[in-house]
């Protein structure tokens, strides 16, 4: 199973999922093996899937070879496709109607509409996810959001949702003059433990301060989530400089599995790496040398 969750607030939409694959038909323990949930299928429409992998494939194979090429179209497919499957696989899609947000869902064999909130999946994560976010004391709904899944990934009572977390929002493009759908980039990191001496003017007494965040050898670590640049290609490409590798999610290249790079320790060479292999220009913060970050965006001058 997985968990999905959707939420409007201030026509913004915002949509958390992790990567883990459970079902009847695939198990996969690796965090390498994982999968994306979240697709966005257009710059004003995305999906996401819970449930029986072998359906959704099926669904997203049509997707990715341009044999739905409607709106319409798409909402009737996840429907029969959920009846197919006897509500083992359900959906949930987000889009813009005139600037509009909307939020559906497709599962009990019926299309639910116009929700405000909406969730799919393990139903103990996100009975858990609730509780998290009741309790949270961050203000504001997005953020709250984003902590309570984390709390949920790092729950091991709930094997089943796992891995990576993957968000989509909304940002305004002033080109389109609409608001469009986003990968969210981010930096996550963890504090190691560890003292540095700094005398500030010559003569003063030397001070000794606290400095966190380091290398895999001093116990730090950080993780990089950068997003794809161009709307018609959407891709997440996450880094993670202690392990040495990284993984990108283009659905446009591999809709079931992300495309690992190993021995890579820089994050902007990471970048740079998917640049030039498959011209997707990516932008976010990288970790640089252990203890500085570094916002890039990667270009042809790149």
């Amino acid at each position: 199973m997985t968990l999905i969750i959707g939420k409007i607030k201030d026509n913004q939409i915002r949509f958390i999922s992790d990567s883990k694959i459970t079902d009847e038909y695939s198990v996969r323990n690796n965090v390498l093996a994982g999968s994306l949930k979240l697709f966005i299928l257009n710059p004003q429409t995305c999906m996401g899937f819970a449930g029986n992998l072998h359906f959704a494939e099926q669904l997203l194979s049509e997707i990715y070879n341009n044999k739905i090429p409607t709106f319409p179209a798409l909402i009737q497919k996840c429907l029969s496709i959920n009846i197919e499957s006897n509500d083992s696989t359900v959906f949930c899609i987000g889009f813009y109607d005139r600037n509009e947000p909307r939020l559906l869902k497709i599962a009990g064999k019926s299309i639910q509409s116009n929700q405000k909130n909406v969730w799919i999946g393990d139903k103990l994560g996100f009975e858990k996810y609730q509780q998290n976010f009741h309790e949270s004391k961050i203000e504001d709904d997005f953020s709250k959001m984003e902590s309570a899944f984390d709390n949920v990934i790092k729950d091991e009572k709930i094997p089943t949702i796992s891995d990576f977390q993957i968000s989509i929002e909304t940002i305004f493009q002033p080109q389109l003059n609409s608001f469009i759908f986003a990968y969210t980039d981010k930096f996550l990191m963890s504090y190691a433990p560890q003292n540095f001496t700094m005398q500030i003017n010559p003569g003063e007494k030397s001070a000794t301060h606290h400095l966190g965040f380091g290398g895999a050898d001093i116990g730090g670590f950080g993780t990089s989530y950068l997003r794809s640049i161009n709307v018609f290609q959407p891709a997440i490409a996450i880094h993670f400089p202690q392990g040495e590798f990284g993984v990108l999610f283009c659905p446009q290249i591999n809709y079931n599995k992300p495309i690992i790079f190993t021995q890579q320790p820089d994050g902007e060479n990471f970048a740079i790496e998917i640049w030039e292999k498959y011209k997707i220009a990516l932008q976010g913060f990288v970790a640089k040398d252990g203890f500085a970050f570094k916002y890039i965006v990667t270009s042809p001058k790149t």
